[in-house]
């Protein structure tokens, strides 16, 4: 997988508001979460469906994650940028393996919005950017956040 495809460290405040100020001027989507609601698991699965405002059918388990992401039918956008503000809060009360399982599916979810969709119907679509940014609550805390993924087996792009 390219290294666009991958979640992306965003230390600094003035980058993270130009990429904000870039998919939005696109007509894109930007949601910001709070990373420190996401220590767990289901608090991961919780405030994605808060966020980004999940249907009633949502599962709350890693699949349903993953299809719920590379749906977004009810947030139409011709582009999607996901900030997870104090990231080094995500998944912190989980086990190595639970990070490298969500950087997978993030990179995966990227890779499936980057692919154009032309089966003669309506959900036909072009390739459309999806980006995922992790940013850290503090300067102090990227390189422990960097170090916390690489160890799970997920090099940030």
């Amino acid at each position: 997988m390219s290294a666009t495809h991958r979640p992306r460290l965003v230390p600094a405040e003035p980058d993270l508001v130009a990429e904000q100020t870039r998919v939005l001027a696109a007509g894109g989507l930007v949601r910001r979460l709070r990373g420190r609601r996401m220590r767990t698991t289901d608090g991961l699965f919780a405030e994605f469906a808060r966020r980004l405002e999940f249907p009633a059918w949502f599962g709350h388990n890693w699949a349903a994650l993953e299809d719920c992401l590379t749906d977004l039918e009810w947030l139409p956008a011709p582009g999607y940028l996901i900030v997870l503000d104090d990231a080094e809060h995500v998944l912190a009360e989980e086990d190595l393996p639970r990070t490298g399982l969500f950087g997978d599916l993030l990179t995966r979810v990227a890779e499936a919005w980057s692919q154009p969709v032309a089966d003669g119907q309506w959900w036909d679509r072009a390739g459309l950017d999806f980006r995922v940014v992790l940013h850290p609550g503090t300067p102090d805390a990227a390189e422990p956040l960097l170090a916390r993924w690489a160890a799970a087996g997920i090099a940030l792009g």
